[in-house]
């Protein structure tokens, strides 16, 4: 261990450890973490005491849109380990996944900045559910939050699908959430997967002009990467995608009885998966199809939004 900190950034606000342990959900959340406390003494290996403490706790914490934007420079963001935060919570906050997915936020909160022609503070007090729901539509997770999309004609449509799993039924994919949250899988999961495929049907209440359809697949985002891939190199499996991820699908939109647009994608290794289609579309039904995966027995889909 050795020195980690020169310089303290300081934003709206102060992100520290009470809201670490408490789990705490802000109004303005737009990223997440869950890394334990761990904090270097500042002689490293040569202090008395031991050079690293933890301070472990249960479940993930919020980290608010306040700790990416400057108190006193109007224009400047922060983004990665300068954000604004005690010691303790720094201790948490400074790994790479949270780094990233604060970048995340800091990036379409620029871009909201730009289309709006104001600075990042009025991005906060104005912008801030456009910028929540733009994270999630991009499968950003912000605990506490869900997708309220009111564009998305998924969201209002009927599901249902030729099988699934007790707890994992098609109503799932309009959940709002992408991942699974304690016992909740939030995802479609079907009970095998056919010769003939296994099907997730979305009815609208009418026909919309379609022009973008997104699905999130699971990719299974709790494996071990490293120990995964060693594993699967020794077994002389190269593959290092994840089992769950779907393999080949086919996406058809109906108007009535009649297909208005229909295509299948082999060798998926997305799990965003966002499909244009032609600007004329009308269409009152879409089905997906899942053909194969890379290796797990079920089908299985987070998420579908219409647009």
């Amino acid at each position: 261990g050795g020195m980690r900190e020169s310089r303290r950034l300081v934003g709206d606000y102060l992100l520290n450890e009470n809201d670490i342990v408490e789990n705490r959900i802000f109004e303005d959340a737009v990223a997440y973490g869950g890394w334990p406390m761990d904090i270097h003494a500042p002689k490293g290996l040569f202090a008395d005491d031991e050079p690293t403490r933890y301070r472990n706790f249960p479940g993930a914490y919020t980290i608010p849109y306040r700790c990416f934007y400057s108190k006193n420079i109007d224009n400047l963001m922060m983004a990665g380990r300068d954000i604004s935060t005690s010691r303790m919570a720094f201790g948490s906050t400074r790994v790479m996944g949270t780094c990233a997915i604060g970048g995340q936020a800091v990036g379409t909160a620029a871009a909201l900045a730009t289309k709006y022609n104001c600075m990042p503070r009025e991005v906060g007090k104005l912008y801030i559910d456009e910028l929540q729901q733009t994270l999630l539509k991009e499968d950003c997770y912000i605990p506490g939050y869900k997708n309220t999309d009111k564009s998305d004609f998924a969201l209002s449509a009927t599901i249902s699908a030729t099988s699934f799993k007790e707890g994992s039924e098609p109503s799932k994919i309009v959940s709002g959430v992408t991942r699974q949250v304690g016992e909740e899988s939030n995802c479609w999961e079907s009970n095998g997967i056919s010769k003939d495929g296994e099907s997730l049907e979305i009815k609208l209440n009418e026909a919309k002009k379609l022009s973008q359809i997104r699905i999130v697949f699971d990719s299974n985002l709790t494996r071990e990467l490293i120990v995964t891939m060693i594993k699967r190199v020794q077994n002389k499996q190269v593959e290092h995608l994840p089992l769950e991820l779907v393999k080949s699908f086919t996406v058809t939109a109906f108007l009535g009885d009649e297909v208005c647009f229909e295509k299948t994608y082999d060798e998926n290794n997305k799990r965003l998966f966002v499909i244009d289609t032609d600007e004329n579309v009308v269409a009152d039904k879409v089905v997906i199809k899942i053909h194969s995966t890379y290796g797990y027995e079920n089908a299985k889909v987070y998420e579908v939004r219409l647009y």
